[in-house]
């Protein structure tokens, strides 16, 4: 299954979007999809969220029952398998190109630190 994006228009303008590759979710749960819900950075955005070179994809929302549900809300992912993200469709097509079973692995900004998020992607 190829990963899936769904756009929405933020306030401030900057689109949001429902990403669903399987790192999120495959498949929905009752009462709804299991889905982290990112947005490309705008600069202001990189230099609040402290992005590194002003790139990374921000996580706007994460489910509760989805698998990367370690992820948190102002999380910067900067990197999917070690290679640089700078954007929304850049992460959904190389998460939809990854392997069902392959286990996700995001390097993500998040209060000025950076870490590592592993997780297996959904069924």
């Amino acid at each position: 299954m190829r990963a899936r994006a769904m756009r929405s228009r933020s306030r401030s303008g900057s689109t949001a979007r429902s990403w669903s590759p399987r790192s999120c979710s495959r498949a929905p749960r009752p009462g709804g999809p299991r889905r982290c819900t990112v947005q490309d950075l705008t600069p202001e955005m990189a230099a609040f969220f402290q992005a590194p070179e002003g790139r990374g994809v921000l996580v706007s929302d994460v489910a509760a029952a989805a698998p990367a549900r370690d992820m948190a809300r102002g999380d910067v992912i900067v990197a999917l398998d070690d290679e640089p993200v700078s954007s929304v469709d850049e992460l959904t097509s190389r998460a939809g190109a990854r392997p069902a079973a392959a286990p996700v692995r995001l390097s993500v900004r998040r209060a000025g630190r950076s870490l590592q998020v592993h997780f297996q992607a959904g069924d």
